[in-house]
């Protein structure tokens, strides 16, 4: 999906406005302005900096480098990769035994922004100065340099910015500030938390709080002033940009220089104490005894919590070590030491899957503080297991609390299978959860019903959950597959491949297509490993995320790894020659065509009014592909959406121009996005993942035999030919249509529609009940040659097994066409 908004990134800002004095347009010789003066940097460091002669080795599949062109800072701890062609830092991390960067969790660009526009830049000149790695930014916009300096010293990073006016016209507005965003999890905002929605707001530090590698960052000459845009969709966290406050240049002026410092560490915490800044906290050790977390919080004064509890009539007798605890300042993973804020700190024990400990002062050594009786996170345990028939089979458990009880949450990004209030397991297993009324049930994918039981869970026992889950829908003959999905090596995507494996096979995902954004992922070694061969198969992909300029997302599969295809300064006509040299009888699918800046469709101005004359209008326009996503996984909560790209599909088959249609999940994150919804049918002679054949699996999804659904399970026949099929008339005024629809009792479809050319010519209520099939219907009905037909199921009920509780049923067949 969205890589623009999706991005990582850490991006020095400068906002301008310029105003232009009377006169004639400044002439710098030879055309463009001259630096100042070469100095010392500003900064220093003790890394070693060089130009990359070949990539470094990057656990984590996070960076392609190219050598000659790159450069890098090595010190004895970290390593930073800077593209040379863009600026960008491209990887920061910690450095392994190897040499290799771990985990590279954050990207920066710098850049001069008016308002919010970026102005485009011209390659950075990059020099290795003293202890410091130099790039200089012409603004192509505006006589205007933008000098950024970095260097490296431990586990901390070091950017000094600066910017010069070297034309003739004075800058006003002008702002530096820094953009961070981590590997798509929320940007942490010392006294605000995780920053999950829009607005400005103030704090010494920002950061990431989150599985692998965290950050901190900090303003060495005061606070950060952070905006956060509104998010884009659930799942898609927007990043946060920091800004010092405006200032204006006269000709020939410099900005004053600002310093910010990124470190890294094995979280929050652990980044925040490596952090040079005068922050007002101090520094204490944790007992030996406690290997907990440790959240820690602002709290209030005495005098503000005395005011507080007259003004809210509360009993005025609560001890102050029972202040509360407010704003949250950081977490610290199993540390030694912690750091608390002044002049008031209040902290609680946190453990995965417990509830947390009571509040207590830190500073303290007795009761009220780390000796507090109640301090210890307290849970029981969920143990399940999972079988159809005989056989341990993946599943997804769907954990809701009742009554006064919340739903646990495991985290945003996965744990022993475990994210949010879900659990993906192999089979059988367990899992520490919050005390508690729980309702558990097992699914398995669109196929299976249900097993949904209500338990009580208590602090220091293990409750059992037993599910045998059986087959409801009947769908020999087709393998359940999604085209669509991602895992760490996109950019945007912090799920492991082990856990986006777990997630697939857990819903019934019998083929699964990687599509890492300009990366080549194989699930294959991850699927042996975890055992699931069985259930699993997969296909090498690519979504070639496409750059200068902006044409869209394309999945092309299957591809030999591990080198993605090329996705910048390239037209369509080039962008889909090189995806068929690559992949000569893959499939080229475009993805999301109507979403904004990243849809085909909606990029290139789809006439759907007269879209072959569109096709041949436009030199720019290539209409060469095969497939087209008409179902995106965000939008099986906004069916509008989906319908909306149905209708692009129709008038395109109206003039001629076949494509298949799919339906994928898109997913990022295995919360929020749940994978395999929708999904796609694919027909196939063998069914089984174990005798997967790739070739035969590829030529049906061009050939069009694809059913696509967010639920129901829905064929279509005319005079016995299936779906993505062509009967030939002989004189024949009707043809016989047969429609069948099923699904499991917990999936709702009460309306089932027939198409021709895109119009409504029957539609059927489905009866009430849970008989399977659902609904089986046949008719004689007048066609033409050139006719085509589809199928289209729909429920109004929610699915009880996504995080969005908003989705609803919704499944559509491809055509069977006549001539």
């Amino acid at each position: 999906m969205t890589a623009t908004t999706r991005r990582l990134a850490l991006t020095p800002i400068l906002g301008v406005t310029l105003l232009l004095a009377c006169g004639p347009e400044p002439s710098p010789a030879p055309g463009e302005p001259a630096p100042k003066p070469a100095a010392a940097p500003p900064i220093h460091g003790a890394a070693k900096i060089s130009r990359l002669t070949r990539p470094p080795t990057l656990h984590g599949h996070r960076v392609a480098t190219t050598p000659g062109r790159d450069w890098q800072l090595e010190g004895d701890e970290s390593l930073v990769v800077v593209d040379g062609a863009s600026g960008r830092v491209v990887a920061f991390g910690p450095r392994r035994d190897d040499g290799a960067i771990d985990n590279a969790l954050v990207d920066l660009e710098a850049s001069v922004f008016f308002g919010f526009d970026a102005a485009p830049h011209a390659p950075p000149i990059i020099e290795a100065e003293d202890g410091a790695l130099h790039l200089t930014f012409r603004i192509l916009t505006a006589p205007l340099l933008h000098h950024l300096w970095l260097a490296l010293d431990g586990k901390v990073l070091t950017l000094a910015s600066r910017v010069d006016d070297a034309g003739d016209d004075r800058v006003l507005g002008l702002s530096l500030g820094e953009r961070p965003a981590f590997s798509n999890t929320p940007t942490w905002l010392e006294g605000h938390g995780e920053l999950l929605e829009g607005g400005s707001r103030g704090g010494a530090f920002v950061g990431r709080d989150g599985p692998g590698v965290g950050y901190a960052m900090c303003n060495q000459d005061g606070r950060m002033n952070v905006k956060i845009t509104t998010p884009s969709a659930p799942g898609f966290h927007r990043t946060g940009s920091a800004f010092r406050d405006r200032i204006g240049l006269a000709p020939g002026e410099s900005s004053p220089l600002r310093r910010v410092a990124l470190a890294h560490g094995a979280s929050l915490g652990d980044a925040l104490l490596a952090l040079p800044c005068a922050f007002e906290h101090d520094v204490v050790d944790v007992p030996g005894s406690m290997r907990d977390d440790v959240e820690v919080f602002h709290c209030e004064s005495a005098e503000a919590h005395a005011a507080r509890l007259l003004r809210d009539e509360v009993d005025a007798e609560e001890g102050e070590a029972k202040v509360a605890a407010a704003a949250p300042y950081a977490r610290f993973l199993r540390a030694s030491r912690i750091a608390l804020p002044r002049p008031c700190a209040r902290a609680r024990l946190a453990r995965f899957g417990h509830a947390p400990g009571t509040f207590f002062d830190p500073r303290r050594d007795d009761e009220a503080g780390w000796g507090h009786p109640e301090i210890a996170p307290k849970a029981g345990r969920l143990a399940w297991r999972i079988r159809e028939g005989d056989a341990v089979v993946p599943a997804k458990l769907v954990v809701r609390g009742r009554g006064e009880t919340k739903a646990p949450d495991w985290g945003e990004d996965p744990e022993r299978g475990a994210a949010k209030s879900f659990v993906y397991t192999t089979g059988d297993g367990e899992i520490p959860i919050p005390p508690g009324r729980y309702t558990v049930s097992a699914f398995r994918g669109l196929e299976y019903g249900r097993v949904e039981r209500d338990l009580e869970i208590r602090a220091g026992e293990t409750t059992s959950f037993d599910a045998k889950l059986v087959r409801e829908v009947d769908t020999a003959g087709w393998l359940s597959a999604d085209l669509h999905v991602h895992a760490m090596p996109s950019w945007d995507a912090p799920a492991s491949l082990e856990d986006r494996v777990r997630s697939l096979a857990a819903v019934g995902v019998e083929v699964a297509v990687a599509t890492d954004h300009n990366a080549v992922t194989d699930y294959g070694p991850a699927i042996r490993r975890l055992g699931l061969d069985a259930h699993l198969a997969s296909v090498v992909g690519d979504e070639v995320t496409t750059e200068h300029p902006d044409l869209g997302h394309f999945n092309v599969f299957p591809l030999v790894p591990p080198s993605p295809l090329p996705h910048a300064e390239m037209d369509p006509h080039e962008l889909f020659a090189a995806a068929r040299r690559r992949s000569p009888n893959g499939v080229l699918q475009v993805n999301h065509p109507r979403m904004g800046s990243i849809g085909y469709f909606e990029l290139l101005h789809l006439d759907r009014g007269a879209p072959r004359p569109w096709s041949l209008r436009s030199p720019f326009t290539e209409v060469g592909f095969d497939a087209i996503e008409v179902f995106n996984g965000d939008h099986f909560d906004h069916i509008g959406e989906v319908e909306w790209v149905l209708e692009d599909w129709f008038a395109l088959m109206d003039a001629g121009m076949r494509y298949t249609a799919t339906g994928n999940s898109d997913s990022h994150k295995v919360s929020y996005q749940d994978a395999g919804m929708p999904r796609n049918w694919v027909a196939v002679e063998d069914d089984d993942p174990r005798t997967f054949d790739e070739e035969r699996f590829i030529a049906a999804i061009r050939a069009g035999k694809v059913v696509v659904s967010s639920g129901p399970f829905l064929t279509l026949t005319a005079n016995g030919a299936g779906i993505g099929e062509t009967v030939v008339l002989h004189g024949e005024a009707t043809v016989e249509v047969m429609v069948r629809v099923d699904a499991p009792g917990w999936i709702d479809v009460d309306t089932v529609e027939l198409l021709r050319r895109g119009h409504v010519v029957k539609r059927w209520k489905v009866p009430a009940g849970k008989r399977h099939p659902r609904l089986e219907a046949a008719l004689q009905l007048p066609v033409g040659p050139g006719d085509w037909l589809v199928a289209i199921a729909r429920g109004d009920g929610r699915l009880p097994n996504l995080y969005r509780s908003q989705g609803r049923p919704f499944a559509f067949t491809n055509p069977i066409h006549l001539r």
